[in-house]
């Protein structure tokens, strides 16, 4: 199995392979304007794999030299994990880097999207912020955006830099920082490259490539500041909206309970006028009976006034019944004008 990592200088590639071969064999470090690797080099750890470093296609001088290097790397034969290591410039890709990954894809066509990329030496927030989907999904969308279809890998690992290893030359990352890349690389699907398939890697068109890279890159930050400024307006037009329905919803909650006073005062009134009305005719009756019970000096005998009584009870039983009953206002008048109806005539033949 062959590991092969590809990256510009300074990415920190070298401290990567480092730390997963378990030998300090490839040499890192600080190299002001220059990379630590000059040509292709290999490294076989205890268990057979071999890593491969090689030199970064971004120094002007050894761009030629280095793109050789990095297909005699391709054309090795066998199974292979490949690797770009990257680092973020103010949370974004860097055109450089988006620029080697373009040409060496192009270069090796059997690789497909079948490579992983690590975005290197992450400060603990921007790692932190990476760890979220949606952080994740920017960075994805971006570096898709610039390889193309057919180039859009779904393996993407962040790690977080290692405050010990920064600034020191030919050192290997501490455990905590580097377990879970261990795991990447070897969760990494393999594939076979065969060495007639990889062409020479297109250096006259750097800074053709490089250009659009960085095209791609600035309307990747405007589309994002774009996104972020509807965003704001939307939530401020939700927030205006929200206080409309809000308001509305408190002025409908008054009204109806406006309403339900009203209703329980008419309701109420109603019920008083009734009893009023109740008292009233039950005086009247008590006035027919006490009328009755004195023989009617000027009608008939005691068995006329029973009649006359009984009709008049009648009457005022069906005032009573009407407003104990159902409040439906034709049932009541219809009872109440019966009743009056029945009185009158018994008070009329009584007198």
């Amino acid at each position: 199995m062959k590991v092969l990592m590809i990256g510009n200088p300074g990415s920190g590639k070298s401290t990567l392979l480092n730390t997963l071969s378990g030998k300090k064999e490839f040499k890192s470090g600080v190299s002001v304007a220059k990379g630590m690797t000059y040509q292709f080099e290999r490294a076989v750890a205890v268990d057979g794999t071999e890593f491969f470093d090689t030199p970064g296609l971004d120094d002007v001088d050894m761009r030629v030299k280095a793109s050789k290097a990095v297909e005699e790397a391709l054309k090795q034969s066998g199974e292979y994990k490949v690797f770009f290591v990257m680092k973020l410039d103010s949370g974004r890709l860097k055109p450089m880097d988006l620029t080697v990954m373009k040409l060496v894809l192009t270069a090796a066509p059997a690789i497909g999207n079948n490579y992983g990329v690590i975005i290197n030496q992450l400060t603990p927030r921007v790692y932190r912020q990476l760890q979220e989907p949606q952080g994740m999904e920017q960075i994805m969308y971006s570096m898709w955006t610039s390889v193309g279809e057919g180039f859009r890998t779904p393996y993407v690992m962040p790690v977080q830099l290692d405050p010990d290893a920064q600034d020191v030359d030919n050192v290997t990352l501490n455990p905590p920082f580097f377990q879970e890349l261990d795991k990447f690389v070897k969760c990494m699907p393999p594939i076979v490259i065969p060495p007639e398939t990889v062409k020479d890697i297109d250096v006259p068109s750097w800074d053709q490539v490089h250009e659009m890279m960085e095209n791609i890159s600035s309307q990747f930050k405007k589309d994002m500041e774009d996104m972020k400024n509807k965003l704001e307006m939307s939530t401020e037009e939700n927030k205006v909206m929200l206080g409309k329905v809000s308001e509305m919803s408190k002025k409908m909650s008054e009204a109806a309970a406006k309403n339900a006073e009203d209703m329980a005062a008419q309701q109420k009134k109603s019920e008083e006028m009734m009893e009023d009305m109740k008292r009233g005719l039950k005086r009247q009756l008590d006035d027919v009976r006490t009328a009755a019970a004195g023989g009617g000096g000027s009608g008939g005998g005691p068995s006329e006034a029973a009649q006359i009584t009984s009709a008049v009870m009648n009457g005022i039983g069906g005032i009573l019944v009407a407003g104990g009953g159902p409040s439906e206002g034709a049932q009541i008048t219809s009872a109440v004008m019966n009743g009056i109806g029945g009185i009158l005539v018994a008070i009329s033949k009584f007198f």
